[in-house]
């Protein structure tokens, strides 16, 4: 990487840590770059799935908790407090379930 080019691109206070760990070395400042680049695409597929796990989990224990599939319902208190606002929640509740895949 060509490290005018990602001045052009990038804030200084993004580059200039890069550029102070290597002593002013640009050309080693923008091969650090290219490689921190490198490593935060090569875990982007593990954070996905931690994610998703996460969230899974994070979903299961609320269902268990409240004992029904629509724990949002109990947990906000909605059938007492916005009714009316039911079917925008859930269909926003279904649109997030079948994105992750469950």
């Amino acid at each position: 990487m060509d490290w005018n080019i990602l001045e052009k691109h990038f804030s200084g206070a993004r580059l200039g840590r890069y550029s102070a760990a290597r002593g002013g070395n640009t050309a080693l400042a923008a091969l650090d770059y290219a490689c921190n680049l490198q490593l935060a695409e090569a875990m982007m597929p593990l954070l996905n799935t931690v994610e998703i796990a996460l969230r899974n989990a994070i979903n299961a224990r609320l269902v268990a908790k409240y004992h029904r599939a629509d724990w949002w319902r109990a947990w906000l208190n909605l059938e007492k407090k916005c009714p009316s606002y039911l079917s925008t929640i859930d269909l926003a509740f279904c649109n997030c379930a079948s994105e992750s895949g469950r």
